[in-house]
């Protein structure tokens, strides 16, 4: 995870059907057990949120921002790249922001049903997640994808992708003891945060991602396990987009919305 003390990040991968992030790109799916490379060269996140997780201590808390490409060029921004927006569920291992990084990823998680284990490597066994996890922290995934997607740049949105992102820590970790903290937040700020973070981890939220939405994973390529892997969200196919003034009406309401976010696969671009 996002270590305070050094900026890192944390966890290992979520669900769904794997398949190319270039696929993703270009709005057309490979078959669910396909994998292709990409290479991650910059990871960015909002580090106004923090969370505790017992045994490991204070974290940044949010979804993280990807600059990769497909070609396995050097880290240093081309036409050829693009943003993918996802989190992240492993509690021990790290993945630095704001520097260079030319990792090679991988989509390695293959059909639905297909075991998902975290906390990968061998100072951390490894944590098979049982179905009911993985389809709770395919709809975090999702909802907050969506989120961030509608409102990248809005404080309530970065508000709610943080709660998503402890929740997921907590879900996949049920043994360990997942909290918020205040930080810089004043009261009123802290106890919105608390309360998106128990409603959340408690799936006493309306999920915005549609039943046949999935996840895919992307996870370091010699699978290091000092390296996580991280769940991006996987709309489907085929279907559209709400405008934005229906985005604010959906997101502000929470009422329906699960219904009625049925949309188009596209890339994820970061605001």
């Amino acid at each position: 995870m996002f270590k305070i003390q050094s900026m890192k990040v944390g966890p290992k991968a979520l669900a769904g059907a794997a398949a190319a992030v270039a696929a993703t790109v270009l709005g057309a799916a490979m078959p669910a057990s396909a994998a292709q490379n990409i290479y991650v060269e910059y990871a960015t996140m909002n580090t106004t949120f923090r969370a505790n997780i017992s045994g490991v201590g204070q974290v940044y808390s949010n979804g993280v921002t990807f600059r990769v490409n497909d070609y396995g060029t050097a880290a240093q921004y081309n036409a050829n790249d693009y943003y993918i927006y996802g989190f992240c569920i492993d509690i021990f291992h790290n993945i630095s922001i704001n520097q260079t990084l030319n990792y090679t990823y991988t989509s390695t998680y293959g059909d639905p049903g297909q075991p998902l284990y975290t906390n990968y490597g061998p100072v951390a066994p490894a944590n098979q997640l049982s179905n009911a996890q993985i389809d709770a922290l395919t709809n975090l995934v999702d909802t907050g994808w969506l989120l961030h997607q509608a409102q990248p740049n809005d404080y309530d949105t970065a508000m709610r992708t943080a709660a998503i992102q402890a929740a997921i820590w907590q879900v996949a970790n049920p043994n360990r003891t997942i909290s918020v903290l205040s930080n810089n937040l004043n009261a009123s700020q802290f106890a919105t945060y608390q309360g998106y973070f128990n409603a959340y981890k408690t799936g006493n939220y309306t999920s915005l991602a549609d039943a046949n939405d999935r996840v895919y994973t992307i996870t370091d390529q010699a699978r290091n396990p000092q390296h996580q892997t991280f769940a991006i969200g996987w709309p489907i196919e085929n279907t559209a987009v709400p405008e934005p003034g229906t985005w604010a009406l959906l997101i502000a309401g929470f009422g329906a919305a699960g219904t009625a976010l049925r949309r188009q696969r596209r890339a994820v671009l970061a605001g």
